[in-house]
């Protein structure tokens, strides 16, 4: 063969195999492959409110999402929702009220999301400072309150039954360490009576929800010994119930080894209990000034910070085997377009109130169902 034409031939060759390269089709991305044992949350009882203001939710590169859409493409399959019992004379973030979380909850179930109910058992925040009777409920005999608290629940689902909205899980009260309905539900005063309002929530919830766990919800899990006498004390008194719940705020909590202490004692103790962190939020700018406890110098006030914190914490859960849930509070705040929602910025949402883009936090909450 004359060189010329031999050298035409490896041309060509080359060309055709050039040109298959650059034409090859490119390998769809892969998907995570999720633990479906794992409940990753958000609680979005605002969201609603947001949907219906001017807010402008975006990814990381500033395009427009669709905020159930986005939780659940990354990663989240639960949504908690709040509920007060009269809410009307509240600020805008604590009114919700049984319309509005049975048409959310609608939506929840409909996508086929599970959703968390949060029971105040009060017109307003039930925490560690407040946890006061309804209004109409003020001048109720503790026996008339008991029943109250049975019927209330017993309505409240069924009418999420009755709209083909039925909680997978079930708080009976909000951060209740120091009991619930003060006075009479006080814990450190009156233990038997809070105890007896918990088994008629309890029971409302078994008699409609037969399939759905209910989560006994406490705060201040750097007190480790008081978080297991609570359950201790629950035990005792024959509390039926599934999950323990925890809230974890760092800036009022302590540092992950402090919760890492508790979660130990309390899988020692209660190890057929399933834990779950179903609340938890970090700052990403303007550290608040009542912190009881200061993390600034490795997790800063900033959206790196945001992010350092929730990384390094869901690597701690990750080594939690009863650790079945964790669930970031109030991540749907977004004042970029100066909706109002709020009377101020709380900065520990997961969405930049400047431009409404998601923070780098936001992209860290799916390693916690990641199969490890």
């Amino acid at each position: 063969m004359k060189k010329w034409i031999w050298a035409a031939c490896v041309a060509v060759a080359l060309a055709a195999c050039e040109k298959t390269k650059i034409e090859k089709p490119e390998l769809p991305k892969q998907q995570p492959e999720y633990d479906e044992s794992l409940v990753l949350g958000a609680d979005l009882s605002l969201l609603p409110l947001y949907e219906q203001s001017v807010a402008v939710y975006r990814d990381s590169a500033g395009n427009k999402v669709t905020p159930l859409d986005f939780f659940e493409q990354e990663g989240v399959n639960c949504v908690r929702v709040r509920l007060f019992v009269d809410p009307q004379n509240n600020e805008t973030a604590a009114q919700q009220d049984l319309d509005y979380v049975v048409t959310f909850a609608k939506r929840i179930k409909a996508r086929g999301l599970q959703f968390m109910l949060d029971i105040h058992y009060s017109d307003t925040w039930a925490d560690p400072g407040t946890q006061n009777k309804p209004a109409a409920w003020a001048d109720l005999s503790f026996d008339e309150l008991n029943q109250q608290v049975y019927d209330y629940t017993y309505h409240v689902l069924d009418s999420l039954n009755h709209e083909g909205a039925t909680p997978d899980y079930i708080q009976t009260g909000n951060e209740i360490t120091g009991g619930m309905l003060w006075p009479d539900g006080n814990r450190s005063e009156n233990l038997k009576q809070f105890c007896t309002l918990l088994k008629s929530a309890g029971k409302a919830c078994r008699e409609l929800c037969q399939n759905a766990k209910i989560v006994l919800h406490i705060e201040r899990p750097q007190w480790t010994e008081n978080v297991v006498s609570f359950y201790t004390q629950m035990a005792s008194n024959n509390i039926d119930y599934d999950i323990i719940g925890l809230s974890y705020y760092p800036h009022w909590h302590n540092n992950i080894a402090s919760l890492a202490t508790t979660l130990k004692q309390l899988e020692n103790k209660f190890s057929e209990k399933e834990i779950m962190i179903v609340e938890y939020g970090y700052y990403n700018n303007w550290y608040p000034d009542d912190a009881t406890f200061d993390f600034t110098n490795k997790y800063p006030a900033s959206a790196e910070g945001q992010a350092a914190m929730t990384r390094d914490l869901i690597t701690e859960l990750a080594k939690h085997k009863q650790v079945t849930g964790f669930f970031y509070w109030f991540p749907e705040e977004n004042e970029a377009q100066w909706t109002k929602i709020l009377d101020g910025w709380t900065n520990r949402g997961l969405f930049s109130n400047q431009n409404g883009r998601a923070l780098p936090a936001f992209y860290e909450l799916k390693d916690f169902r990641l199969k490890q």
